[in-house]
């Protein structure tokens, strides 16, 4: 039943929202009919400039709210690492709304206390974001792949060259989305083995689980790098 609701919304939804593409329109339809944490909206929002996620925490941290604002135009798409990295525009735009529904996911529950211990506050803040951002990247791999097991080893490596990328365009600065430390940790896992059936088998809590296992591994890799030793990359 879920692929059939799937094929039904990549075929059938249409842009309603002034210059939409429509891989983000069919994207967005896709992602708003999967099993998982409840995304308050989708706003598209003309100089967006890319996708964002917008929280509201409760009292413990934990999103009582989630929604997505994206610019329908999809330039952000067109350009740049997300242009280099093998992924179709439908891709892509899949990949978008998967990674910003992955931001709803993580923070819908207890996430690891991966800055505690750092003394400095930016480099604390970093290493939380980089435990964010590498959850929504497997979050969102791991989505693609079920629902097309045939293209699961192409997302993954589209993905890591997205990421590679986007680190060699800031001259390899401390960056947000460096998530390689943890797609190559995915890379290592079992499912890197999976056939068609089990990724298709593939449950929304292993998903959840896989995804919050991995993301700590970015944050730990920052976190090796603020200890070495002057010098020492």
């Amino acid at each position: 039943m879920l692929a059939a609701s799937l094929a039904a919304a990549l075929t059938s939804a249409t842009g309603n929202a002034e210059g939409s593409i429509p891989e983000l329109t069919r994207a967005v339809a896709v992602v708003s009919s999967l099993p998982g944490p409840l995304v308050s909206g989708y706003r598209p929002e003309q100089g967006a400039d890319n996708a964002f996620m917008h929280l509201t925490l409760r009292d413990d941290q934990v999103a009582s709210r989630c929604s997505v604002t994206y610019d329908p135009r999809g330039e952000f798409l067109q350009r740049g690492a997300f242009a280099a990295s093998g992924l179709s525009l439908a891709e892509g735009a899949l990949f978008v709304m998967l990674h910003e529904k992955g931001h709803c996911a993580n923070w819908s529950q207890p996430r690891p206390a991966t800055g505690v211990g750092v003394a400095d506050k930016k480099q604390a803040q970093l290493v939380e974001d980089l435990q964010d951002e590498a959850f929504a990247d497997v979050y969102a791999v791991l989505w693609m792949s079920k629902l097309a097991p045939e293209k699961a080893d192409h997302y993954l490596q589209s993905v890591l060259s997205l990421r590679y990328d986007e680190w060699y365009l800031l001259a390899g600065e401390a960056h947000t989305h460096y998530t390689v430390p943890t797609l190559e940790q995915l890379e290592l896992q079992d499912v890197a083995l999976f056939g068609p059936d089990e990724w298709r088998g593939l449950e929304p809590s292993r998903i959840l689980t896989l995804a919050s296992t991995l993301s700590v591994y970015s944050a730990r890799s920052y976190r090796t790098a603020l200890s070495a030793p002057p010098g020492m990359d």
